[in-house]
């Protein structure tokens, strides 16, 4: 009986929720506004409510991306966009959304708190030679090799998270906090190995592509017919949520987290979230073994094509060249470990209701490691509201502002905040995160401090 609850329960968030708007955790200022959720950030902070309720499937909704160039770049292709790219520019998606969201206090020193929700993200990692060729063409690299992609170039991942935390103040100099995690995995796929280079013959008769690369998907034919959009009606796509259901893959996640107020002016934090893996079933390794394809190009005299459109032709030739050699076998199934968080930071208190805080964060996503750090303001306006501004030092720019608000009003909580934007115009946007939330909440008397140190709240 309860396993039929259980997969009802998930039945109806998958229908809720559309899979093009999963997440995982990639906010920046969160921790520095009051609200109940940044016990995802950390476990262990201190939060001055004695109850939470969240808005059903409102109460945390985050959207992340990130690109080593904007969408104008792309577009215009121009030769200094090359002073933006590195030896590994990542593409990156973050996409959260909490179903169901409280927490209450317990004998006053104890927080327990209870989430369900659907998380996901992905990566794409592409060398520098990729956009060599992008901006250039292959004409200044007669006879020589420009490697596209490395062995984990490409990864995917999708879960649903039913989650429960225990904080606890054993003083209000220093908490601690663990959270506990359930995961059901909805989809994934990564690469093993992969290899995508290109090379100009001589006099630039042709390009030779060699490529080649093993993959780990979970459940391919389901992954598929999901991204074939053009073909998919919403009962269809409720069907395939309820077959994943049917085979659920099944792992395990913990949260961890410490605050440590070292006096009046200085305190500490620590935390890794989403340390865990799932258990992937209906696994099939999908390979195309290490190959290679000559290109000759439709010559210039014979058409009026413009070199964009050559390149266009490239790739469609590779693409349908590697598909018709695409073997897929099936392993049955496999373990991955999921993209785990490392939070270090500490905040500088300049009065009761104003600090500075710094934050450096790391992702470790298929075996990248990505870091980022943090720098902000929050101010405290009495019981109604709060505010933080900040910025975030990431994919090689150096300016990535922030802004954050929270409305407390009687018995509702209002928050948004949006991290790490560059630009306001869209096609300057290269990173952005934007978080929206409701809550119903309970507010915490205040507690007398220990050893005059006073709260961080």
């Amino acid at each position: 009986m309860k396993k039929n609850i259980f997969k009802r329960l998930a039945i109806a968030v998958l229908a809720i929720v559309p899979l093009a708007q999963l997440s995982a955790q990639e906010s920046y200022l969160l921790k520095d506004l009051r609200v109940p959720q940044i016990l995802e950030e950390n476990p262990g902070y201190s939060i001055p409510y004695k109850f939470h309720i969240g808005f059903p499937c409102l109460s945390h909704i985050q959207v992340g991306v990130n690109s080593p160039i904007n969408y104008g770049q792309y577009m215009t292709i121009e030769n200094s966009l090359m002073k933006h790219i590195r030896n590994n520019n990542r593409l990156a998606f973050n996409l959260q959304e909490n179903i169901i969201d409280f927490g209450f206090r317990v004998k006053n020193s104890n927080y327990i708190s209870v989430t369900v929700g659907v998380k996901a993200n992905g990566l794409v990692n592409l060398k520098k030679d990729f956009f060599r060729f992008l901006i250039e063409g292959n004409a200044p690299y007669e006879g020589q090799t420009l490697a596209f992609v490395n062995d984990k170039s490409v990864y995917l991942n999708a879960f649903m998270e039913f989650g429960i935390g225990f904080q606890r103040e054993e003083s209000a100099k220093f908490s601690w906090g663990v959270k506990a995690k359930y995961l059901l995995g909805l989809a994934n796929a990564y690469t093993k190995s992969a290899d995508l280079s290109l090379q100009s013959e001589m006099d630039f008769d042709a390009i030779i592509a060699n490529y080649g690369f093993v993959a780990n998907v979970h459940d391919l034919d389901q992954m598929l017919a999901i991204a074939d959009t053009n073909n998919n009606t919403t009962d269809e796509l409720i069907q395939l949520a309820k077959d994943a259901i049917e085979n659920p893959s099944h792992g395990a996640a913990i949260d961890f987290g410490l605050r440590y107020r070292i006096n009046k002016t200085f305190e500490i934090d620590a935390s890794v979230t989403d340390l865990g893996f799932i258990h992937w079933t209906a696994g099939k390794q999908c390979s195309v073994t290490d190959n290679t394809m000559r290109y000759e190009g439709v010559p210039f005299e014979d058409t009026d094509m413009e070199a964009g459109e050559f390149l266009e032709n490239f790739f469609d030739s590779l693409a349908n060249t590697m598909q018709a050699e695409l073997d897929t076998v099936s392993i049955g199934s496999y373990n991955k470990m999921i993209s785990t968080n490392i939070n270090i930071g500490g905040y500088i208190y300049a009065s009761q209701n104003d600090r500075f805080g710094l934050n450096f964060k790391a992702r470790i996503i298929n075996g990248n490691f990505v870091p980022s750090g943090t720098i902000s303001y929050h101010r405290t306006c009495g019981k109604w509201f709060d505010f933080t501004i900040g910025n975030t030092f990431k994919n090689n720019y150096l300016f990535n502002p922030g802004i954050g608000f929270a409305l407390h009003l009687g018995a509702i909580q209002l928050y948004a905040m949006v991290d790490y934007i560059n630009s306001v115009y869209i096609d300057r946007m290269r990173n952005v995160n934007a978080v929206i939330g409701i809550n119903f909440f309970a507010r915490r008397a205040k507690q007398r401090s220990i050893s005059n140190i006073r709260p961080s709240w």
